[in-house]
């Protein structure tokens, strides 16, 4: 009976010291999470005593701030559509860092000294401000140039996983969108309120030969001295492939390929890889796997398995077929390459700044993991230079910066092909990493051009 008793006993304690852990958790970790959510119906009702916190750009620049309206404060965005998708909105609901953040911005740091304060002062009550990563300067620029076009630019730090600049088109104004509810959600042909940099799945085009590139490096033996004699087109894996404008490359091995983004080339050597094999890279490189990041987001899409009567792999291997990627996530493949084969977690947001000038949460630079070898980088991103300096992304060049990348093509159902466009600067001290999508544009140029214009303000401001 004893034992038993003790049994009990011992059982009874590890339940309590369970359920300890548990709300010591949740008080601790967990609960900012859960009160923050968007879904919890307090976080939509505001506390007009506080001063809401601001967004700030990396410079300390306001990007969303409040006034004093009355006995209220309003919210209002002094770069009107410029910031639109990364902050989001606080009408008709919360979209974007605005409601990610609601809770830090809604939180006054020491509250009882400064509510203290406030009564004997008549002092505002100020909640913690969110500094961002972006770049207003970079993002105005982006922002002008995308005037009239529809698709996405997301530019990144390669070495950190820093979003500099996130712009998005069609876009709305934030300061109005209580008063456009209406036309913003019944716009299905333009999807305005829709984030394409993080939401907008595309076929990626030419721009996939990157992930086709590291999986020939990495399952054919001497790869770059294989040749092929390319006639501007042929039969691969049971489909038909034609090179762009039906011209035939001649001889070419995979940097020329690449540089003129041969597509019989690839088809060929997929062919000899395999779909599994591709799969297997598009699968360690983050293709249908969630990676982490502050605003809701995607996953890029890789698919393995055909349907009855579909020829996957010719295609899959120029970046066709069912794959699906977003205009963040070939941003991070490109900076993988800028970066030594380490792929960054992108973040947003730098630092909470309290209301009384001190900071807290500080994101430092996370390496999710090394997606491919230093060895192999470095290949790529001499491939990927040869493309800036004599072929297909000439039109991007920049005097006195040297710049790596990869055009793309992709076809569209529906219209005009999608025009893409990646790249980055200064291999040996990378700086910028930049993913450009432009739907329906029919080919590469107008990336290409929007790209040259993002490398010249980099230069011009480093």
């Amino acid at each position: 009976m004893k034992n038993n008793t003790k049994k009990v006993a011992v059982v009874l304690f590890v339940i309590f010291v369970v359920a300890i852990g548990h709300l010591v958790i949740y008080a601790v970790f967990d609960s900012t999470r859960t009160v923050a959510n968007p879904f919890n119906p307090r976080m939509q009702v505001d506390d007009n005593t506080i001063r809401r916190g601001s967004i700030l750009d990396r410079n300390g620049i306001a990007i969303a701030e409040s006034y004093p309206s009355g006995d209220v404060y309003r919210r209002r965005y002094p770069f009107g559509r410029a910031f639109a998708h990364p902050i989001g909105y606080m009408a008709m609901g919360r979209a974007g860092l605005e409601s990610i953040f609601n809770f830090e911005m809604q939180t006054l740091n020491f509250e009882i000294s400064q509510r203290i304060n406030g009564i004997l002062n008549d002092s505002e009550l100020i909640g913690n401000s969110i500094v961002t990563t972006l770049d207003s300067g970079l993002q105005n620029l982006i922002f002008n140039r995308m005037q009239g076009r529809r698709g996405s630019v997301v530019v990144m730090e390669p070495t950190t996983g820093r979003i500099l600049a996130m712009v998005s088109n069609p876009n709305f104004d934030p300061n109005s969108v209580a008063a456009d509810w209406t036309s913003l959600i019944a716009d299905y042909n333009n999807s305005p309120l829709l984030n394409r940099a993080t939401h907008g799945l595309y076929p990626p085009g030419s721009v996939f030969k990157i992930v086709s590139a590291l999986a020939i490096l990495e399952n054919i033996e001497n790869a770059m001295e294989v040749t092929f004699n390319c006639v501007g087109g042929g039969e691969f894996a049971g489909d038909h492939i034609s090179c762009m404008n039906n011209v035939a490359h001649g001889d070419v091995n995979l940097k020329s390929a690449f540089a003129v983004s041969c597509n019989s080339y690839f088809a060929m050597m997929i062919e000899k890889i395999g779909i599994e094999k591709l799969g297997e890279v598009s699968k360690r490189i983050g293709f249908n796997s969630e990676f982490g990041f502050e605003l809701d987001f995607r996953n890029s899409s890789f698919q393995t398995e055909s349907i009855p009567g579909e020829n996957l792999l010719a295609q899959t291997s120029i970046g066709q077929g069912r794959t699906l990627v977003t205009p963040l996530f070939m941003a991070m493949i490109t900076s993988a390459v800028a970066n030594d084969g380490v792929m960054m977690q992108p973040f947003i947001l730098d630092h909470v700044l309290t209301g009384h000038g001190g900071t807290r949460r500080q994101t430092e630079p996370t390496a999710l993991k090394q997606v491919f070898s230093a060895e192999n980088a470095a290949y790529l991103n001499d491939i990927m230079n040869e493309v800036v300096t004599r072929g297909t992304g000439r039109a991007t060049a920049v005097p006195g910066l040297e710049i790596s990348g990869k055009t793309g093509t992709a076809e569209n159902a529906t219209g005009l092909s999608h025009g893409w466009f990646v790249a980055f600067s200064d291999s040996h001290n990378p700086q910028i990493a930049v993913s450009i999508i432009i739907e329906q544009a029919g080919g590469t140029r107008e990336a290409l051009e929007i790209s040259r214009e993002i490398f010249a303000h980099h230069l011009a401001n480093r």
